[in-house]
């Protein structure tokens, strides 16, 4: 096992007004957005009071962390059961585009790209409800270690929204937190090859939480490229410079360290 983690929640890195990594020149990968168009959808008034709901759970978080989060629970499993199976990421209508984008500088970047479509219309930056709860109900789960449902959750967001990093991150941190290496690596490296991603995946992280992963797996030289990769692309990357200090304490034969997922050390607005 690794040494602290500070990957969890979404609610400190992708609920919050994340800095989202454009991509490099260099970058391989060409954006492909995946847009959608839904023979149905859930009714306005439905998902208005949904939100409603989810709005009350992040405010209760911004006050009193994730403690505030319990008396919603109900609330949000409520939401979840009201999600319709169509509610993709950007979403093409007759009259637009509807774009469900974790914030105002993930929406600039999304519509740019869609709005340069034929027949895309003005992209309108909306709710994204159903996502959102699950990612509240797994944070709220990987926060009191019941990693296992925080999965189950966060795969029902995944169902609806298979590209969104805030739900991907989250699940990383649940499989971490049960022990599930490869597939903590593996959902981590599927996220930086994804070209869906190539514009605003925080690459920096992610490359972090791959060398994190990389190290329980005993992986070390490759835990190592992944670490120095994530400090080229954020040199002021603490956690990133520990995990490097750990893997050398480990090769002058060291002890291995529990591996502990982190709440924030204090509630963040969540935007």
């Amino acid at each position: 096992a690794t040494g602290e983690m500070t990957m969890h929640t979404v609610l400190r890195a992708t609920l919050t007004v994340a800095a989202l990594a454009f991509a490099s020149p260099a970058l391989a990968q060409t954006p492909s957005l995946p847009v959608e168009t839904c023979a149905t959808s859930s009714t306005p008034a439905t998902e208005a009071a949904d939100q409603a709901n989810v709005d009350a759970a992040i405010a209760s978080f911004n006050t009193r962390g994730f403690a505030g989060i319990g008396p919603h629970l109900d609330a949000l499993r409520t939401v979840m059961d009201h999600a319709p199976s169509c509610y993709p990421w950007i979403e093409r209508r007759s009259d637009g585009t509807l774009v469900r984008a974790a914030d105002t500088q993930e929406f600039l970047i999304l519509s740019a790209v869609v709005s340069a479509e034929p027949g895309a219309g003005n992209a309108v930056m909306t709710n994204n409800t159903y996502p959102l709860a699950a990612l509240l109900l797994g944070s709220y789960d990987v926060e009191y270690q019941h990693y296992e449902t925080a999965i189950t959750w966060l795969d029902r967001g995944l169902a609806l929204q298979p590209h969104s990093a805030m739900l991907i991150s989250e699940r990383i941190s649940a499989l971490l937190g049960a022990r599930r290496f490869q597939e903590a690596y593996d959902a981590t490296d599927g996220a930086l090859r994804d070209p869906a991603l190539a514009l605003t995946l925080d690459r920096a992280r992610f490359n972090r939480t791959a060398g994190v992963a990389l190290i329980d797996l005993n992986r070390l030289n490759d835990a190592e490229a992944s670490l120095n990769e994530a400090l080229r692309l954020d040199p002021n990357d603490r956690v990133a410079q520990e995990e490097l200090r750990y893997i050398a304490e480990l090769r002058r034969g060291g002890p291995q360290r529990d591996l502990l997922i982190e709440a924030p050390n204090a509630p963040q607005q969540v935007k």
